[in-house]
């Protein structure tokens, strides 16, 4: 197994696990990344559902999640995986699971002018198919990284605003 993604699977185990000693409540946990952090968040989610840990969303913005299909990142690819057999496995690229029955609920954020659309749409298809509520939007006139530009870019705060809102709707409001 290759080391990166062997040491973030553990991850949500670790949190739930250790939630109250951060002020968390380890019945209700979310993951969420962008761009290869995506990626980590998903694979969390994959090893979730594998293990029975009660994980409630997903928010994944402009996930790699398929590391065989995405040619313009080969270069980041191939400096995270250990060999190119690596790129199948679930547990690097998400996409290519066999079953995503009981993975957590997804909120996928593309960005129209990204590569990566359509892995992010291809994921909440495969998804909902498994029968997993997932809601993909996608901001057409954003580019992979956008989701750091709020300030700048208007459509970028509104990806902010849409994850706010998806932790509020799985969780309430902060008292």
């Amino acid at each position: 197994m290759f080391g990166p993604v062997e040491s973030v699977a553990h991850i949500g185990e670790r949190v739930h696990d250790h939630a109250s000693d951060i002020g968390g409540d380890a019945g209700r946990l979310a993951v969420g990344g962008d761009s290869s952090g995506g990626n980590l968040a998903a694979v969390v989610a994959l090893r979730a559902g594998d293990g029975g840990l009660p994980l409630d969303l997903q928010v994944l913005v402009y996930p790699v999640l398929d590391c065989v299909g995405a040619p313009d990142v080969a270069y980041w690819v191939s400096q995270y995986l250990g060999t190119e057999a690596d790129a199948m496995n679930p547990e690097a690229s998400p996409l290519r699971a066999t079953d995503l029955d009981g993975v957590a609920s997804a909120l996928v954020l593309s960005c129209g002018l990204d590569p990566l659309m359509e892995q992010g749409e291809a994921y909440v298809r495969r998804l909902g198919e498994a029968g997993v509520r997932a809601r993909h939007i996608c901001y057409p006139d954003l580019i992979h990284g956008a989701y750091r530009m709020p300030g700048v870019l208007p459509a970028a705060r509104r990806m902010l605003e849409d994850s706010a809102s998806a932790l509020v709707n799985a969780f309430g409001r902060p008292s």
